[in-house]
């Protein structure tokens, strides 16, 4: 379960910014209490709809995320230096900012790290317990000294693993460009009774249980269309979103096919990263789908073999037609439905899904019916959605609750910000997408006005 994320000097982002799935004590009504996910004593929100309009900083949002799996996997990605916000100078030197504050089987976390990205060069680094009552609980602190990392932990480590965790932070002392989360968890096995098995329960949920989408993003591990019971329920489906494709159907691929469709560059890249990502979750082989261009396969990708295995894509009847429609036939919509399959079909117990531009392609009763589709599928499921959109049409209190709406926006200085609807007093319009779109809670484009007819009536060119 996703609690908080700050996030500070990235992109847009200048001054340090939060965003909660807390449940505000504002709202009166409208409460949708199940779209409130408890563990613990904690309770948190299923969606975050965020608002803003172009250029304000929602892409980056979703980029905060994908920065930070990066990151965590592969260590600072070589175009890091890129990314500080370009608004002040100063900000080229000063660190940037990521936490992420989360729930792993009962237990609640703040893991997050600084770095100077200009530098390629991390500053510091935490994982902490936290808890309602009490101090946190430093689990790992890592800090630079004398210009080399120092890790240091609270654990009440037996002296063997004492030794261990000594040896493990001495090793580490020089790297700067990688995250000590991921090192605890790289060739290491610890047994089930050990003191670092929360090494191993953050850093898997983190990794598996944050899913990004974007639009030629590959997405590892997404079994949906390997698991018959669910592709028959998405055939179910489908024909009631009036799409035009009425069933899936699963074709085999040759390899040669695959590679005429897939760059070289892309497929290379895309299996390193699998198999890294196998390594560190200690698996044997993984399932894929893949979206390249206008194709989208499914693989299995295994440590015995080079090459991809178990090829096939998904080909689709309309209605009475004689000929099936290969996928990159299909319109852009309808593309974008399978992308949302994915999240009906992939989300297990516990997951948190990340959509930028949730609504592309998508006709607004399209994403609407999906919205609905995926509260009543994970209603009693710990299981969350994040998305972006521009449109208003979604913005309803029968679909979200005043927290769970968010804007985005620049200010004066020109970095983002974001706050939630429930910051507003005094709602009594039930009109949400009006008071939006008349300017009332921001976050909207301030047009100015221009006239080619003017401009004629003036003599310019």
């Amino acid at each position: 379960m996703l609690i908080r994320i700050e996030v500070e000097n990235f992109k847009s982002f200048d001054e340090r910014v939060e965003l909660a799935t807390i449940p505000s004590k504002r709202p009166r009504k409208h409460l949708h209490l199940d779209h409130i996910i408890e563990v613990g004593g904690l309770r948190a929100l299923k969606f975050i709809a965020m608002y803003g309009a172009n250029a304000s900083g929602k892409t980056n949002f979703v980029d905060f995320f994908r920065f930070f799996k990066t990151t965590l996997i592969n260590g600072l990605p070589a175009d890091a230096e890129r990314f500080f916000c370009k608004n002040r100078r100063e900000n080229e030197k000063r660190g940037s900012l990521f936490e992420i504050q989360f729930e792993v089987k009962g237990k609640f976390y703040a893991y997050g790290f600084e770095v100077i990205l200009a530098e390629r060069k991390i500053l510091h680094e935490w994982l902490y317990e936290l808890f309602v009552d009490k101090e946190p609980l430093i689990v790992f602190e890592r800090k630079i000294d004398n210009l080399r990392n120092v890790v240091e932990t609270s654990l009440s480590l037996p002296p063997d693993e004492d030794v261990r965790f000594k040896t493990y932070s001495n090793d580490f002392a020089e790297t700067f460009d990688s995250l000590f989360l991921a090192e605890m968890n790289h060739n290491k096995i610890f047994g089930g009774t050990s003191s670092f098995k929360v090494f191993n329960e953050t850093f898997q949920w983190l990794l598996k249980n944050i899913v990004v989408f974007s639009p030629n993003e590959s997405v590892v591990d997404l079994r949906v269309y390997y698991d018959e019971s669910a592709k028959s329920i998405i055939n179910e489906i489908l024909p009631t979103f009036d799409a035009g494709a009425t069933e899936i159907l699963v074709k085999d691929v040759s390899l040669a096919e695959f590679k005429r469709a897939v760059p070289e560059e892309i497929l290379n890249d895309f299996l390193e990263k699998a198999r890294k990502e196998m390594k560190l979750l200690k698996a044997s082989a993984v399932n894929c789908s893949v979206r390249s261009g206008n194709n989208l396969f499914n693989f299995k990708v295994n440590n015995s073999n080079s090459e991809p295995q178990d090829l096939t894509t998904l080909v689709f009847k309309h209605g009475k037609s004689f000929f099936e429609l290969p996928f990159k036939d299909e319109s852009d919509g309808t593309k974008r439905l399978f992308d949302l399959f994915g999240v009906l079909f992939s989300g297990s117990g516990d997951a948190v899904f990340i959509f930028d531009e949730l609504d592309r392609s998508l006709h607004p009763m399209i994403t609407r019916r999906f919205l609905e589709l995926f509260n009543e599928r994970y209603r009693d499921k710990n299981v969350q959605l994040l998305f972006t959109t521009h449109e208003a049409e979604l913005m309803t209190y029968d679909l979200f609750r005043r927290d769970e709406i968010w804007f985005v926006e620049r200010g004066a200085d020109n970095g983002s910000f974001v706050y939630p609807l429930s910051l507003f007093k005094n709602l009594s319009s039930e009109n949400v997408v009006a008071d939006y779109l008349d300017g009332r809670f921001g976050a909207v484009p301030v047009l100015k006005k221009y006239s080619f007819k003017s401009r004629e009536e003036d003599g310019s060119n």
